[in-house]
């Protein structure tokens, strides 16, 4: 299928646009054994339960990608380039032993990471969710402003400082890794000010104003010297968080 030409949503030059950029990166569906064999994978709307709806799970075709979005050296150069280094952070040596198997509630620390790309990487996995039209990413809605800001972080790889969009990590702590293979439906708050995306084996919040985050969990972040901080949560932890912070 020919490109057709149009507006880069993030470049904003004109230029021939990709048919296919997946919106979470495939490697977090292959790496962290979402995939089935017929490529299906599990769709779960945290959002519902958390507003006490029934939340119907249930599997969709394959992972959540759209066309005419992104240009070829954005997508193939930019963001490509966040997403290589973390991958090789979150499924080579660094973190994977702590992703999809069992440990003890507490506090996992990873020094000498590159804040910028593991930084940007997220940020541009939830841009990216805010300028989609896909039903998935609905509850992620952004003011233009902000979007605006993000947007020009990643297109120019400036991660800003420690306070700014600072992003909470989790790890689920639960001891059966089949239960950590989906990516639930993203949650944004009413206030569009923060948003929680659960990956394989790894949560992450991503909150505008710091003041309404607990202290006790403030410090679960990455920092510009390098370091990262994760919290690992058993699952009724994860679920009387995700209540606190959106029920």
């Amino acid at each position: 299928m020919a490109m057709k030409t149009g507006i880069c949503k993030l470049c904003l030059q004109e230029k021939q646009l990709l048919n296919k950029s997946h919106i979470i990166p495939d490697f977090m569906y292959r790496d962290g054994k979402i995939y089935h064999d017929d490529h299906t994978v599990h769709k779960i709307d945290f959002g519902k339960s958390l507003k006490g709806k029934v939340a119907r799970r249930g599997r969709q075709n394959s992972g959540e990608y759209e066309g005419g979005i992104l240009c070829k050296e954005c997508d193939g150069g930019i963001i490509k380039n966040y997403e290589d280094y973390t991958k090789l952070f979150l499924y080579g040596k660094q973190l994977s032993n702590q992703l999809m198997y069992q440990f003890s509630p507490g506090q996992v620390t990873v020094q000498n990471v590159d804040y910028a790309k593991i930084k940007l990487f997220f940020l541009s996995i939830l841009w990216r969710a805010s300028v989609s039209s896909r039903p998935f990413f609905k509850e992620i809605k952004i003011d233009e402003n902000v979007r605006e800001e993000l947007r020009e972080m990643i297109l120019n790889g400036n991660p800003k400082g420690n306070e700014d969009f600072t992003m909470l990590f989790m790890l689920d702590a639960g001891d059966n890794p089949n239960l950590k293979q989906y990516i639930g439906q993203p949650v944004g708050s009413d206030n569009g000010r923060s948003f929680l995306f659960t990956y394989p084996g790894l949560i992450v919040y991503y909150v505008f104003d710091i003041d309404i985050v607990p202290k006790q969990i403030l410090n679960f972040r990455i920092y510009d010297t390098g370091e990262i901080r994760l919290m690992k949560l058993s699952g009724r932890q994860i679920w009387d968080l995700f209540k606190y912070l959106f029920g």
